[in-house]
């Protein structure tokens, strides 16, 4: 067994809100949001998403997107700003104003993920229907 999956098969992946993407596996939420900050380019300050599911389902692609197979999605857990000295909540005030996209409240978010989780497993399921 890999030290980062949990009994059962299941992980948390921590990857970065910046590109290109840093990412890290771990079994505490905590460790994997540390692990994958170290991994980042940023001397300051990171954001963080996290996820978690099974470890054979999810991963980071090669630009440091979440990929995951679309019949077992993972749960969106939150947002989080990571420095070398503390991991806490993503603030409004955590946001760039020269972000691309703009600050989106968490329950928002989780509502958002687990909405494009759902419709990536419905978008499978037809295309399985019509082979």
């Amino acid at each position: 067994m890999e030290n980062h999956i949990l009994p059962g098969g299941y992980t948390y992946i921590a990857i970065t809100q910046s590109f290109p993407g840093a990412w890290a596996k771990d079994i505490c939420p905590l460790g994997a949001i540390k692990r994958c900050h170290n991994h980042t380019e940023s001397d300051s300050r990171s954001i963080i998403n996290l996820y978690y599911g099974k470890d054979k389902h999810m991963n980071a692609g090669t630009m440091g997107e979440l990929t995951f197979n679309t019949q077992h999605p993972p749960r969106a857990i939150g947002r989080y700003r990571a420095t070398s000295n503390s991991i806490r909540g993503l603030r409004k005030s955590d946001w760039s104003k020269s972000a691309r996209k703009p600050y989106i409240p968490l329950k928002d978010w989780l509502l958002e993920q687990m909405n494009y989780f759902k419709s990536c497993k419905k978008i499978t399921s037809l295309k399985e229907n019509k082979s």
